[in-house]
């Protein structure tokens, strides 16, 4: 009888160590950010939502990988964003038991508003003729950058 006991005994307490690792439904969700060129998108920054709110934020790694495992079984949202990209979202994405849900997000660029305000002062240029209609005093002559102060170098011009 103390055999059956002791059997007994060992077996109970084990069972709580077994019914705890029973842990709920999970499902993983994992994938890739990319741009319009398939170049992938490092430091993305991943939101997963589901009906009880926010559940994860996550960030792409330099591969632009990213995965979030342990996911309560059920249907998310998940928003990307990155600097220079549209924020990104993705709807009914599904956690399945023991499945990882594979994505690739691809981010669009942000629309930036330039706007180019050009202020100018046009000259006005005379193309039918050569003649500039002002004379050349001796001052202004002077005053110009030339090495040897000969006037006559300007007549060969």
């Amino acid at each position: 009888m103390q055999i059956r006991q002791i059997v007994l005994i060992v077996c109970l307490s084990f069972a709580p160590s077994i019914i705890l690792a029973q842990g709920g439904a999970t499902g993983a969700i994992s994938g890739t950010v990319e741009d319009q060129s398939s170049a992938v998108v490092p430091k993305a920054q991943i939101q997963i939502s589901g009906t009880e709110g926010t559940v994860r934020h996550l960030e792409s790694d330099a591969a632009g990988n990213f995965t979030a495992p342990l996911l309560p079984v059920g249907s998310y949202t998940l928003v990307i964003t990155a600097p220079g990209f549209a924020e990104t979202r993705f709807t009914n994405v599904e956690a399945r038991v023991t499945e990882t849900t594979r994505m690739t997000a691809v981010l669009r660029p942000r629309s930036l508003a330039t706007e180019v305000d050009v202020q100018a002062q046009v000259a006005y240029v005379e193309t039918t003729s050569a003649v500039t209609g002002q004379s050349l005093t001796s001052r202004r002559i002077e005053s110009l950058p030339i090495a040897t102060k000969n006037f006559q170098q300007l007549l060969t011009l």
